[in-house]
Formats: C-alpha cells, sequence, structure tokens
C-alpha cells in the first residue's frame, strides 16, 4: 500500500472514519482545511493494514460510534495521537473505555 504523501509527516492532520458493516470510508484534511488525505472505502478485512501505513502519530481521529467502535479504537489507538468518538447524535465526546 502506498502512503499519501501531499503533507508533511508533521502536519497535524483530521482524519474521519465513517464506519459501515463491511468498510470505512476515511478522509482527512489539514488545519488549512486542504485535502491530505483523498477520501475512500477501504474494507473491514484490510483496515488493520491500511491504518499502519497511512495513518500518523500526530493525526487526530474523528471516528462515528457503531457497534464495532471498540475494535476500530483499539486498532488505531496507539497509532494516532487523539482518538473523539461522534455519537449518532451528532455531539462530540471524549472516547473512554
Amino acid at each position: 500500500m502506498k502512503r499519501e504523501q501531499n503533507a508533511s509527516e508533521s502536519e497535524l492532520r483530521y482524519i474521519g472514519l465513517d464506519v459501515h458493516k463491511h468498510y470505512i470510508t476515511v478522509g482527512g484534511m489539514n488545519a488549512k482545511q486542504e485535502i491530505v488525505l483523498r477520501p475512500r472505502d477501504v474494507e473491514m478485512e484490510r483496515f488493520k493494514t491500511w491504518v499502519k501505513v497511512n495513518l500518523r502519530e500526530t493525526d487526530e481521529v474523528v471516528l462515528e460510534a457503531t457497534t464495532s467502535t471498540w475494535d476500530i479504537y483499539d486498532t488505531i489507538l496507539l497509532l494516532v495521537k487523539r482518538v473523539v468518538l461522534i455519537e449518532q447524535t451528532g455531539s462530540l465526546q471524549p472516547l473512554e473505555r
């Protein structure tokens, strides 16, 4: 898998994860609201490999609350700076376990 090369490795990126049954739609922007990770669908079975290649320790990730939230959270927790959970009501909540 090829890593996105549009932004410097230390640039703060905001990554969104929209979780579906068989795939996760991912995309990201920087502080200037420039796209640094083009939206794409990542199949669930490839997600663990994809995050190791594409997420950075400086990334802040927004994760949609679903039935598989904690599995996804466990997969990305040690790879990124911060994970924020969004409930389906649209409110931002700190992600606690």
